[in-house]
């Protein structure tokens, strides 16, 4: 509803966006509320979402408790930290030091400590260079075979003319758009990974301690530096196809609203309103079909399919 109303109304008023600049940004805005829910908030985001958010990042739900309680409050829960120190497959440093971090704890001591370190997100490898080419491989792994569903199904129900004359070029665009989308999702992982990972090593450095002011130590670690993280991985989406960059971000923006709405509500910044949902509901579906009815081209392709085969020709 939202795609089709901006592609309807924005020529109207004479505004326009770099070609798939728009839909880029509108993912970025998208992400920062979900990624900062996920990070510090999980209320404000679905059980369900946040646990995919979880299989996709390879991430220990452990250590997304212990860092908010890090955050929030400066200190975590014991028995929380005991489950990750219990966990196979950690390096023996990364052990020695968790262990050294649940001792201290144990004894009322969590100084030094103001977020998860590396330490705690990856204690499986000492290098955090390693670890951003891990989680790279391992969630381009495990959604390839999504994405080539996803990529294969439409092609064989929406394209099958085309497809049973030139089989082969048909799957081998299929292949190269679930490389892509693939690589799309593995970015987004990366890019998080990687700031995570420098402003801890930053802010743990000697010299950031002696050459830093302490209101840019302190930066790096508050929960400002959460929301930058979340918007960053936006970015992402330069690396998909640019015809599905728009189809994406409209995918997104409904959860980044949904979450943007829950953190205000949280802090008391909106009011209740009842039957919201289903406001909500109308008013989306109010605009798909205003769109449908008068400028049906500025819906994308698959909707328009969809709404053609239960609805008919407008």
């Amino acid at each position: 509803g939202l795609q089709g109303s901006w592609n309807s109304w924005s020529p109207r008023f004479g505004i326009k966006m770099p070609p798939g600049l728009g839909a880029v940004l509108v993912f970025t805005l998208a992400c920062g509320p979900i990624m900062y829910s996920f990070l510090l908030r999980p209320k404000a985001i679905p059980r369900s979402y946040y646990n995919w958010i979880l299989a996709a990042g390879k991430i220990y739900d452990e250590t997304m408790q212990i860092n908010r309680d890090l955050v929030w409050t400066g200190k975590f829960n014991i028995e929380t930290f005991e489950r990750l120190t219990k966990k196979k497959g950690h390096t023996p440093r990364n052990q020695a030091i968790l262990d050294q971090i649940l001792a201290r704890a144990k004894e009322g001591d969590f100084s030094g400590l103001t977020n998860g370190t590396c330490e705690i997100i990856h204690p499986w490898l000492d290098s955090c260079t390693y670890v951003e080419v891990e989680r790279f491989v391992s969630v381009f792994t495990w959604m390839f075979p999504v994405y080539g569903a996803l990529h294969v199904i439409p092609m064989i129900l929406f394209k099958r003319g085309q497809f049973m004359k030139e089989p082969l070029i048909m799957l081998l665009r299929s292949l190269k758009g679930t490389v892509r989308s693939s690589t799309f999702l593995s970015v987004f992982v990366f890019i998080y990974q990687s700031l995570l990972c420098l402003k801890n090593q930053v802010h743990a450095a000697e010299w950031s301690k002696s050459n830093l002011p302490p209101k840019v130590r302190q930066a790096l670690v508050g929960r400002a530096s959460f929301w930058a993280l979340a918007f960053s991985v936006g970015l992402s989406l330069f690396v998909e196809e640019p015809r599905r960059r728009a189809e994406l971000a409209m995918y997104v923006l409904p959860r980044g609203l949904e979450s943007a709405w829950s953190i205000m509500r949280g802090k008391g910044y909106v009011p209740f309103i009842p039957f919201g949902d289903a406001v909500l509901s109308a008013s989306a579906m109010g605009m798909v079909m205003a769109t449908y009815q008068n400028d049906p081209e500025h819906l994308s392709g698959l909707v328009r399919r969809v709404l053609y085969q239960f609805i008919g020709p407008n």
